[in-house]
């Protein structure tokens, strides 16, 4: 018989047994620590939790990843707690990310009371919470027997599991607010982690938390014309933000433009001397042969790439005499950290599926502004288009019009040209063949300031700088994954979620630099167990994304062997 524990002002009755006068004083003790305006909420109503057997729980659920296990359900606003959870033994469960029966048990009474609450006050469709969640809401029209509806309808775009906390939270806009809640709740360090989410509950469920300090880094790692390069965008060193749009080019991929968020960042602390930076959201297909199909379809990974302004400028005004320009953003200090703050939890967090008409570079960079500017209004557009979003931000008035910057790619190499004295329009030198352009250069005289970008230009030259540049994106990929390989705790898979975190751990044992991630590679391959023969650590680099992960589980385990 399945035992009712109704909660009246955290008194609880009809609690008989050992296991439900447990369960009920862990309820008690949770409903009393939850936020005020949620414990009120679920006392007033009178919340119901029933404790019954609703699956077999194996011993070892915590190594059957692929077996689904229902700890608990809430149907028509009951909660419903797996009994076959008391068979679990109590003492630490090994290699799992509960630690032992009660913190089990308790996150899930924590997750499905979350669920009570959404359910009355849709805390998960809220706008902000939508943004925060990498999802989008769009109204469809659903046809039912009598008439034509307009249906909400919330899809959940982040697909990378490995920088989550639970994977479950994937599964849809309820779940995903269900265990985040769960988190916030009961991970002192969730805030450093995910700080947005964090501020969000807090603000939300008017409980007033505050991060005590900033615990999370805020430098990151990227590929740019000079290496691998790490930077800070901290909202003190990041001078000014703005959107970056790139014309039309010649293939569909890119025939609506490009959509990118220029920062302009101080050099060495220095706000009088600035670089600047580019991020966009792109199709990964490096290691994989460019479809038509499979763009339009999502079959190529969406993630945020960041390199420096000097080459994209060769990439689009340059090479594909793309014409650019910049939009200056206006931002107060709450939009700019929001920003890029927000910029930050994409960088290590997201990983979407690319469309490039439906799910591409405007409407993911759509999302950042959403969250940046928090306008009921803005957060209720859906853009699909780099013009889209130009058009947007000219409208809610977000751009400072009087700093915009044109560059045309034709101009920058036609000027380029005529100071190396070639007379020739610019779409006629590129339809030249690479051994008559390059004629061209060796002619020049190398002293010519414009000298190094012109070389750039050449096709043979143009392979190698992309190669290098592709290798450079991969060896950051794998930076990532070996981060979170180094700050995670091998029993508990959630200090390896969300932003890298700032931990005494990393300042004692410091990022990996190039050469050391050379060097873990070859010593993986050598370690394989199907004793391959030396393979070249740079052609490994773009292989396919299972043989990526193949590796990474090798540099786990060699990294686990060294600590």
């Amino acid at each position: 018989m399945p035992v009712l524990i109704t909660i009246y002002f955290a008194q609880f009755v009809s609690a008989s047994g050992q296991n439900d006068i447990y369960l009920s004083q862990i309820a008690g003790d949770i409903i009393e620590r939850l936020p005020s305006k949620m414990s009120n909420y679920l006392r007033e109503s009178n919340t119901k939790i029933v404790s019954k057997p609703l699956a077999p729980i194996s011993h070892n659920f915590c190594k059957n990843t692929n077996v689904s296990t229902v700890f608990g359900m809430t149907k028509k606003g009951i909660v419903y707690i797996n009994s076959n959870i008391f068979s679990l033994p109590k003492e630490s469960f090994e290699n799992c990310r509960y630690t032992d029966r009660e913190h089990l048990l308790t996150s899930t009474l924590v997750h499905e009371l979350a669920h009570v609450y959404d359910l009355k006050f849709r805390v998960s469709s809220m706008d902000e919470y939508v943004t925060l969640a990498y999802a989008e809401k769009r109204n469809i029209k659903h046809k039912s027997k009598k008439r034509i509806l307009d249906v909400e309808k919330i899809t959940l775009l982040n697909k990378n599991s490995s920088r989550s906390p639970d994977i479950y939270e994937h599964e849809n806009i309820k779940e995903n607010f269900a265990v985040n809640f769960e988190f916030y709740f009961l991970d002192e360090q969730y805030a450093c982690h995910r700080p947005s989410k964090f501020d969000f509950f807090s603000r939300v469920l008017e409980e007033g938390r505050e991060r005590k300090y900033k615990c999370y880094s805020e430098e990151i790692t990227i590929p740019t014309s000079r290496g691998l390069e790490t930077i800070n965008i901290s909202p003190d060193n990041v001078k000014g933000v703005s959107y970056l749009f790139s014309g039309e080019g010649d293939d569909i991929a890119s025939s609506f433009g490009h959509a990118q968020l220029l920062l302009e960042l101080c050099s060495n602390n220095n706000c009088s001397k600035t670089n600047k930076y580019t991020f966009s959201f792109v199709a990964d297909i490096a290691g994989s042969t460019y479809s038509l199909y499979s763009g339009l379809t999502g079959k190529y990974q969406s993630k945020l790439r960041g390199t420096d302004y000097a080459l994209t400028k060769i990439q689009y005004n340059v090479i594909e005499l793309r014409d650019i320009t910049e939009y200056p953003l206006k931002l107060n200090r709450t939009e700019k950290t929001r920003l890029l703050r927000f910029l930050l939890e994409n960088f290590w967090e997201y990983q979407g599926n690319y469309k490039f008409i439906t799910n591409n570079c405007s409407s993911e960079l759509l999302r950042l502004f959403k969250y940046a500017f928090d306008d009921k209004n803005i957060y209720a557009q859906n853009i699909d288009t780099p013009k889209g979003i130009t058009e947007f931000l000219l409208k809610f008035g977000r751009i400072d019009k009087r700093n915009i910057t044109h560059i045309s790619g034709d101009t920058v190499l036609s000027k380029g040209l005529r100071k190396l004295g070639i007379r020739m329009e610019a779409k006629n030198y590129i339809a030249l063949k690479a051994q008559d352009r390059e004629e061209f250069i060796i002619n020049a005289k190398k002293e010519n300031e414009l000298f190094i970008l012109l070389l750039a230009e050449n096709i043979a030259l143009l392979k190698a700088s992309q190669d290098y540049f592709n290798i450079l994106t991969k060896r950051n990929d794998l930076s990532v994954d070996l981060e979170t390989v180094t700050f995670s705790d091998r029993r508990d898979k959630r200090r390896g979620y969300g932003i890298k975190k700032i931990d005494s751990s990393l300042n004692e044992r410091p990022a990996l630099g190039l050469d050391e991630i050379q060097e873990l590679y070859e010593i993986a391959l050598q370690q394989e167990p199907k004793s391959i023969e030396a393979v070249n650590a740079k052609d490994e680099l773009d292989k396919t994304k299972q043989n990526h992960s193949t590796i990474i589980n090798m540099l786990k385990n060699y990294q686990r062997s060294h600590r």
